[in-house]
C-alpha cells in the first residue's frame, strides 16, 4: 500500500493475478492484460471464443477491470453472464477470494442489469448484502 493507504501497482498486478488464477480454478477460458501500471483486464469464459456478454445464450463469462489509477481505486465489473445456475456466483466468489484480505483497498463497481429474484431484491443486491466488508457502487439500468 502507499502511505495513502491505495493499493500500488505491484499490489494491483498480484490481485489481478489471484482473480486469474481462481477464474481458472473454475474451468474457465481467461484472459489476463495489462494497459500500464496498475490498470489491469480480466476475461473469462466457458467460450475459447471469450463470449461474456450478459444475455448471450452460448457462454457464462465476466469481464472486469482493475485499477489504481482511479480514485478511490476500482475493480469494475463489465459484463457478467451465467448459463447455469450458481455459476455467476462462482465467478463473483472467485473475485471476492482474491479480495478478502484486503477488502477496502478497492472499491467495486457494476452495472445492475439482473433480473428481481425473491424480496424485490436482484441477484445483485443479494450479493451485495452478503458480502458488507466491501464498498460497493451499484448503478441500476
Amino acid at each position: 500500500m502507499t502511505p495513502e493507504g491505495r493499493p500500488d501497482d505491484r499490489q494491483v498486478e498480484t490481485t489481478a493475478s489471484a482473480i486469474y488464477l481462481n477464474l481458472r480454478r473454475l474451468q474457465l477460458y481467461v484472459t489476463l492484460q495489462s494497459y500500464g501500471p496498475g490498470f489491469w483486464e480480466i476475461i473469462a469464459s466457458t467460450s475459447p471464443k471469450m463470449i461474456v456478454k450478459a444475455g448471450n445464450d452460448k457462454a457464462s463469462g465476466i469481464s472486469l477491470m482493475l485499477t489504481n489509477r482511479y480514485d478511490p481505486p476500482e475493480l469494475y465489473i463489465e459484463e457478467i453472464n451465467s448459463l447455469r445456475v450458481g455459476m455467476g456466483a462462482q465467478m463473483v466468489g472467485a473475485i471476492i477470494d482474491a479480495l478478502k484480505y484486503q477488502p477496502r483497498a478497492f472499491q467495486i463497481r457494476l452495472n445492475d442489469r439482473s433480473p428481481i429474484v425473491r424480496d424485490d431484491l436482484t441477484w445483485w443486491q443479494h450479493i451485495i448484502s452478503a458480502h458488507p466488508e466491501f464498498t460497493w457502487v451499484r448503478t441500476q439500468f
